[in-house]
C-alpha cells in the first residue's frame, strides 16, 4: 500500500514515480524495486491506469483504498487480485466452504495466509471462498455489492 500512497491523485510520470520511490523513508523495510513491484501489483488489480504516455493514474477505488488502514487495504487488494487473477490452486484449495491448506503452495501460504483461526484468517478465507464462487459464476453481482459496501464502510 506504500506504493499506492506515493501516487498523486492527478497521476505521475514514470520518472517522477521512480524519483518518489527513491525518496520514501521506509526504515530499510522496502527498496525502490519493492515499491515498483507494488505499483505493478496495483496495475494488475486494475487499481492504477497507465496512460499511453506512461503516466500512472490511481483509480477512485485506489484513492479510497489507500485511506484505509494497511491491513484492511491489503485484504481488499488481495480480494481484488483473487478475482482478477485467480491462482491455479484456488479450486483445489477451497472446497465445501473449507480451505484445504495442503493444496495451497507453501510460498503462497507464507505470503498471504495465517492459518490460525483469527479474524484476519477468517476474512482471507471469506475472500478465497467468494473468489471461487464468483469464478464459478454463482454470485458475481452479490459479491461486487458486498465488496463495494465493505470497502466504503472500511469493514474488510
Amino acid at each position: 500500500m506504500l506504493a499506492a500512497r506515493v501516487l498523486d491523485e492527478g497521476g505521475n510520470t514514470p520518472t517522477s514515480l521512480l524519483a518518489s520511490y527513491e525518496k520514501v523513508v521506509t526504515g530499510g523495510l522496502y527498496r525502490t524495486q519493492d515499491l515498483r513491484g507494488g505499483n505493478l501489483l496495483l496495475q494488475r488489480a486494475r487499481l492504477v491506469c497507465v496512460k499511453p504516455d506512461g503516466q500512472c493514474l490511481p483509480t477512485p477505488e485506489l484513492v479510497h483504498l489507500r485511506s484505509l488502514p494497511d491491513d484492511v487495504a491489503a485484504e481488499v487488494l488481495l480480494h481484488e487480485l483473487l478475482l482478477r487473477e485467480p491462482p491455479l490452486w484456488l479450486y483445489a484449495a477451497v472446497v465445501d466452504e473449507t480451505v484445504r491448506w495442503e493444496n495451497v503452495p507453501d510460498a503462497d501460504k507464507m505470503r498471504c495466509v495465517n492459518s490460525s483461526p483469527t479474524p484476519r484468517g477468517a476474512r482471507l478465507f471469506s475472500s478465497l471462498w467468494d473468489a471461487r464462487s464468483t469464478l464459478r459464476g454463482s454470485r458475481t453481482s452479490e459479491l461486487r455489492e458486498k465488496n463495494t459496501s465493505l470497502r466504503h464502510a472500511g469493514n474488510i
